[in-house]
């Protein structure tokens, strides 16, 4: 990791962009998580969640850095990595030696603003709520980036290696303290029929976990385990909560309150949030602890007479007759036996692409030039009769779907449509079953939609349709109305896109002049290797159709595509305005001003025609224009990224959408 104190601003561009390469490679040969980071901005040119729990392979940080030469490089840290980072920002108080002294490490850099950041080995995920708050000092934990060297800063001084060793452990002394074990109070003694001793266990166990952002969820899943499976009454559970949440909590009346609701739900038949639920927020060995407390009888040692009752099998046996791809009904996204999350806003389009697929699989015709497979389909639709009927029409069905409305199920649980609806398909033989929407038909009703527990008991009636019967399942969900990141949209908890096999967004794109031309984008993520990773579709008159499915990914720069549309429609025309360019090309104003500047001030590769308004631009005689598959050599590195310069702020995924544009608006 020796720095390469050579390079500077005004270094080649081929130097400086396979010298960063190189350092970003060595850094995933050690096992870090690494990403290109936008210059002065600590955002990723790309999406970055998924390389929190997966390292990128060498094929993504050789294209990040061909398609970014100017990008730094970022560390994700946390436990993927294996370590974390205190920054010690002196402008803020933090003073470095005297906390290296106090937290000795032997991996540290100084970045360009004359901080430093020390590394520490982890095992375990660690948090900011788990480490204590020192002046000067951010501990970047799980979900953070760091910069690491030999990346510029924004000071114009690249980050270097202070010391270049291995990481120290990260120091118990930064974490925050466990609460000491609370005695039982008077509202245990009051609690009735348990034993104080009783539940002032269940308190001692639950109270190092009873942290901010999780008591609410807690109080849910403890109150459901007291009162289903340990017999407690609402007075008992109150109890117990108000000596875990402090008796003169403003939040306490937010912690009884989640009693009342388990149990009015309990009365009227409904699942609620119980063992399932402390499992998300306790670690095993608590979970059986509280068991054994709560209720004894649930805790079953498997002995050699309880052998035999379940299938256990030999991995040859599993696998037996097992096909080599599963059998898709629609090729890399739907297949009997798999789970399928389809994800989209309200009114975007999820139900239109579904009634695409149906007319597609009545006809066995594809869909964006993927297979599918004629077969009857159950439909459990929350639309009104005229909307079905009006989309039958549009799509050419016919009675080869067999369809429920929910309103005919309005007093049945769940599990016992599902049951019905299997039922349904082995009489039909069909081998579609389609739930739109999951919240409505399952009645996960305003915060119940968030609970793990909640939306895991909805799911698994599907799963089992799925594993169990052969059943195709595709589920619609809504995303949530503010914005996320891709992969956190989905509404309610994120136990449903983990309790599936294949989800599929359905994204309108960022410019509204491509969402008004009905552009949706399909980004997916799945357990098979047939799910394409991303569709860009169009809807017709007639329906969806594929645009181009052709990722930025695998062409050679998506950026250097778009510079070249711009230099040839100033070829044709001797000089041009930007207005003549959005004109001649259709890429969008705020591209074609982003592009020019890279092209005139660190290309060379156009001037200025003339001083007068509005401003034209031609060829300069020494410009190259051909598109190559390398890096143009004669190019120098600005002392920071042009495009997120004058990204104006945009987040990262306008800026990823933004990098698509040419893409977007490539003639078809």
């Amino acid at each position: 990791m020796t720095p390469a104190t050579d390079m500077h601003p005004g270094a080649p561009l081929e130097d400086m962009g396979k010298g960063l390469l190189e350092h970003a490679l060595n850094y995933l040969a050690r096992g870090w998580s690494i990403v290109p980071v936008i210059p002065n901005e600590k955002r990723p040119f790309v999406r970055w969640k998924e390389f929190q729990s997966r390292l990128p392979s060498e094929d993504d940080v050789w294209r990040w850095w061909r398609d970014y030469p100017y990008a730094r490089i970022g560390l994700v840290v946390g436990e993927l990595s294996g370590v974390v980072v205190a920054d010690v920002d002196p402008r803020n108080g933090g003073d470095s030696a005297a906390f290296l002294a106090a937290h000795p490490t032997e991996l540290v850099s100084e970045s360009g603003g004359g901080g430093i950041h020390a590394f520490y080995r982890i095992d375990r995920e660690l948090r900011e709520k788990d480490c204590v708050h020192l002046p000067g000092i951010d501990m970047q934990v799980e979900g953070h980036i760091v910069v690491l060297p030999p990346s510029l800063h924004v000071s114009g001084r690249p980050y270097t290696w202070l010391r270049e060793g291995t990481p120290a452990p990260f120091p118990t002394t930064l974490l925050v303290p466990p609460p000491p074990p609370r005695a039982a109070t008077a509202a245990l003694e009051a609690g009735g029929a348990w034993a104080a001793d009783q539940a002032a266990r269940v308190v001692d166990l639950v109270a190092p976990y009873w942290v901010e952002g999780e008591r609410h969820t807690l109080a849910l899943a403890l109150a459901g385990a007291l009162m289903k499976s340990g017999g407690a009454t609402r007075d008992q559970a109150k109890a117990m909560l108000t000596a875990l949440e402090g008796e003169r909590s403003k939040d306490l009346a937010d912690r009884l309150a989640a009693v009342d609701t388990t149990a009015e739900r309990l009365a009227r038949g409904e699942n609620v949030e119980a063992w399932s639920g402390l499992q998300v927020y306790l670690p095993e060995e608590i979970v059986t602890a509280l068991r054994e407390v709560i209720a004894p009888a649930t805790t079953v040692e498997i002995t050699n007479d309880a052998r035999g009752k379940l299938p256990f099998r030999r991995t040859s046996d599993l696998l037996a007759n097992l096909p080599p791809e599963p059998p898709w009904l629609w090729e890399g996204f739907v297949a009997g036996g798999i789970v399928t999350l389809l994800a989209g806003i309200w009114k975007g389009g999820k139900s239109t692409l579904v009634f695409a697929l149906l007319a597609a699989i009545r006809r066995a015709e594809t869909l964006f030039d993927l297979a599918t497979t004629s077969t009857p389909v159950v439909y459990l639709t929350e639309e009104p009769v005229w909307t079905v009927d009006e989309k039958v029409k549009q799509w050419g069905l016919d009675d080869s779907i067999i369809w429920l409305q929910h309103t005919e199920t309005a007093e049945m649980k769940w599990a016992t449509v599902v049951e019905e609806a299997v039922q349904a398909a082995k009489e039909a033989a069909a081998k579609l079953l389609i739930v739109d929407t999951l919240p409505q038909w399952a009645q996960l009703k305003g915060e119940t939609e968030n609970h793990s527990g909640e939306m895991l008991a909805a799911v698994r009636p599907l799963q089992i349709a799925a594993q169990k019967h052969g059943l195709a399942v595709l589920i619609l969900t809504h995303h949530r109305k503010s914005e996320g990141d891709y992969g956190t949209r989905i509404r309610g908890s994120g136990a449903l896109p983990g309790a599936v096999d294949i989800i599929l967004e359905l994204e309108r794109p960022k410019k509204r002049e491509e969402d008004r031309e009905g552009y949706r984008i399909v980004r997916t993520e799945s357990r098979f290797k047939a799910t394409p990773p991303e569709l860009l579709i169009k809807l017709n008159p007639e329906g969806y159709a594929l645009v181009n499915d052709v990722r930025p990914a695998d062409l050679a720069s998506q950026a250097a595509i778009t510079r070249q549309r711009i230099l040839d429609a100033i070829a044709v025309r001797g000089t041009a305005t930007v207005q003549q360019i959005v004109a001649d090309t259709g890429i969008s104003r705020t591209t074609v001003y982003e592009h020019i500047k890279v092209l005139e001030e660190f290309e060379g590769k156009l001037e200025k025609a003339s001083q007068a308004k509005p401003q034209a631009y031609r060829l300069r005689s020494t410009a190259t224009v051909e598109i190559s598959d390398q890096p143009d050599t004669t190019n120098t590195l600005p002392a920071s990224d042009p495009i997120a310069a004058t990204g104006n702020g945009k987040d990262a995924d306008a800026n990823l959408l933004d990098s698509m544009t040419p893409w977007l608006e490539m003639p078809q």
